[in-house]
């Protein structure tokens, strides 16, 4: 019911989303591809621009892409960032043999690289894609097989893997020198190399059971592919293409508001998978992704928080919102529906409080972005609470999808209230 409901609502949005969804895995895919347009950044603009041809509806090659430099620039992190911890979660499923949630990442994963794929396509046309879109997949695949040859002690096969995403880097970056001559193909092919080789050793983590250093590789690693790989693609192809990405993509508190979105996204996957361990029973697992959840608040609210002046209040702030949803996932088990009924209450003055910290000054309600990512997360939980699967991850999916616009509202929010103190 609940897949159903999103892909009446955000099909239209998707992108080629009647031929995916089709071919792909149900529900995740659906939602994974339909809320990745709707997400995709017309943020920075003051007032949305009119709504343009279905997506739907368009060949290969004329997907709408993000309407400026700075939301480009940072649209392209998020989705290497989520293709990071996406690959994760699917490598570790694999390894724990839990076939359904593997089944579940396989397909948020694919629909992952189907977007990454339309992006090459938009830019530089179908057959491209097509190459892009091989090759992607060929380096997942390759982590799938290091991930059986770890599970099985098979160090030949875990060779076999590695050599081919060796190869595969080398062509990639002969690749995307060929598709843009001023990209800096010596830079992004050592920053692939970083990410496969990041991976391996978060696999390795996985098969030796180590969940806080297969998490805390993965963090890092997610962090390095949005910042080391996706920033300087995405800055060569706005050079490339200036009119089709206008705007400065290093425009004041442009790294600001983009470092905000990629740790409010880490966020949120994050802190996903640590409830998902609660609602399903897996407290040890809970209990040490914690450990590096905490580590990405204390980035998040140092960075936000310290724009205004002080990170304490807003740390508080932060902390009562993850505390919430921990409410909400510690009920879900039994069926309690007074623990739900508490937790939504303390969201809602989880909205006050961000209000109360932000309105007066920006003149807006921020709280209102946070309530649809709250839906999607504790509809994910009573999902997994009625042990489907396949639909809670594509509503983690969606609340990951929603980090774009919270991140840079709330660094914009942010920035206004720093400039308001110091004008007084």
């Amino acid at each position: 019911m609940h897949t159903r409901l999103v892909c009446e609502l955000l099909l239209p949005r998707a992108m080629n989303g009647k031929h995916v969804y089709r071919t792909l895995r149900g529900g995740a895919v659906c939602l994974a591809l339909s809320a990745a347009v709707f997400a995709s950044s017309a943020v920075a603009q003051q007032t949305p621009a009119p709504p343009g041809p279905n997506p739907d509806l368009l060949p290969t090659g004329q997907m709408p892409l993000s309407p400026n430099a700075e939301a480009f620039r940072t649209h392209v992190g998020l989705l290497l960032q989520e293709h990071t911890y996406l690959a994760g979660a699917t490598t570790e499923a694999l390894i724990m043999g839990r076939r359904e949630e593997y089944l579940a990442n396989q397909a948020m994963l694919n629909a992952n690289t189907v977007e990454l794929s339309r992006v090459i396509g938009a830019l530089y046309g179908p057959a491209n894609e097509a190459q892009f879109f091989q090759g992607w997949k060929r380096h997942i695949q390759d982590y799938e097989l290091y991930a059986q040859g770890a599970m099985t002690g098979s160090a030949a096969q875990k060779q076999q893997a590695r050599a081919d995403l060796d190869a595969y880097v080398a062509e990639a970056q002969t690749f995307l020198q060929s598709l843009n001559p001023n990209a800096p193909t010596g830079r992004l092919g050592s920053a692939l190399a970083d990410h496969v080789h990041g991976t391996l050793d978060v696999i390795d983590a996985q098969a030796a059971k180590d969940v806080t250093r297969a998490y805390t590789l993965g963090r890092a690693g997610a962090s390095m592919t949005a910042n080391m790989l996706g920033d300087p693609l995405a800055l060569s192809i706005i050079q490339e293409f200036p009119e089709r990405f206008p705007g400065d993509p290093n425009a004041t508190d442009a790294g600001f508001r983009r470092q905000t979105a990629l740790l409010v996204q880490a966020d949120t996957i994050l802190g996903g998978a640590v409830l998902s361990n609660t609602v399903m029973g897996r407290t040890p697992e809970a209990n040490a992704i914690s450990g590096v959840l905490e580590q990405n608040t204390t980035d998040l609210t140092n960075l936000v928080g310290g724009r205004l002046g002080d990170s304490t209040e807003f740390a508080s702030f932060w902390r009562d919102r993850q505390n919430a949803l921990m409410t909400y996932a510690q009920a879900v088990p039994a069926n309690d529906n007074g623990g739900r009924q508490q937790a939504v209450a303390q969201l809602s003055g989880f909205g006050q409080n961000i209000d109360q910290l932000f309105t007066p000054v920006g003149g807006s309600v921020l709280s209102e972005r946070f309530v649809p990512q709250d839906t999607y997360v504790t509809s994910a939980l009573d999902a997994l609470g009625a042990h489907d699967v396949g639909t809670a991850k594509a509503f983690l999916g969606g609340a990951s999808k929603q980090s774009e616009e919270i991140g840079i509202r709330l660094a914009l929010a942010a920035a206004m209230a720093a400039t308001a103190a110091q004008a007084r």
